[in-house]
């Protein structure tokens, strides 16, 4: 069982990743499961963002190295009540602080670590990891029921579950990071968030799936297409009078009269 502590910078778009072998073994089992490369390059936009698609990344603290331990502000095992308190004493797994892939943070960490079955902290950083934590990742994704997208002004779900969206072959890379970014991660500040949070996050997260499908299946990505704008306010309009409503219709009549003539 290998382990995985090197960095890899892409020659084609100078985007540094946590382990080539990693990424690429991540992205060819999402194909696996039935993802596009659109698909899969706009999930891994987000999780890119998330956690720089490192399955050992803890929110707020460096990503973990063996050299280092706790007393360095590295992750070390805690039990399940540890993982997903948020008023832990120990300090090991702070308030809401995200996990692995996705970020997963409270009651989903908790999912994580029942999908597990257990938590093997010796595992931190091996092949056997990552090949749980993206079982998860698929499991998280089947299971995400629908829910009208955070603000449906800025992006419409359609009725469509991310998972709907992932596995449509025809899915754009901009509507399979927005359906991650929307129905799944919704990272924003403020529910429903503004236009400027949703523009920022779909900015950085297509940035980034634009360089993954580049990068891991060879793809050049289309332009971006523009985010809509918000559907402008009706000006109300006065009611036509009913003198000149009786106007009109008169000479339709009168037209249609000559017509047959």
């Amino acid at each position: 069982m290998s382990n995985f502590w090197t960095w890899w910078t892409s020659p084609i778009t100078n985007r540094k990743y946590w382990d080539k072998d990693l990424v690429t073994w991540v992205y060819d089992r999402l194909k696996q499961a039935g993802m596009s490369d659109n698909a899969v390059s706009g999930l891994l936009g987000n999780i890119y963002q998330e956690s720089g698609i490192c399955p050992y990344k803890c929110e707020g603290i460096a990503i973990v190295t063996p050299a280092l331990d706790y007393t360095n502000n590295v992750i070390k095992g805690a039990t399940r009540a540890q993982f997903i308190s948020t008023t832990d004493p120990a300090g090991k797994y702070p308030d809401g602080t995200g996990y692995s892939l996705a970020q997963w943070s409270y009651s989903r960490k908790g999912d994580y670590w029942d999908y597990n079955g257990h938590s093997d902290w010796n595992l931190i950083g091996t092949e056997y990891q990552v090949y749980r934590d993206t079982e998860f990742l698929i499991y998280d994704l089947q299971r995400w029921a629908y829910e009208p997208s955070i603000n449906e002004n800025l992006w419409s779900a359609q009725g469509k579950t991310v998972w709907q969206w992932l596995m449509d072959p025809n899915v754009s890379i901009s509507d399979a990071v927005d359906a991650v970014l929307m129905c799944y991660e919704k990272p924003f500040l403020r529910v429903p968030p503004t236009r400027a949070d949703y523009e920022d996050e779909h900015g950085k997260r297509i940035t980034f799936a634009n360089d993954i499908i580049q990068d891991f299946a060879g793809v050049t990505p289309p332009p971006t297409p523009p985010i809509p704008p918000d559907p402008p306010t009706p000006t109300p309009t006065a009611e036509i009078p009913i003198w000149l409503l009786m106007k009109l219709k008169e000479n339709q009549e009168q037209k249609g009269r000559e017509y047959y003539v």
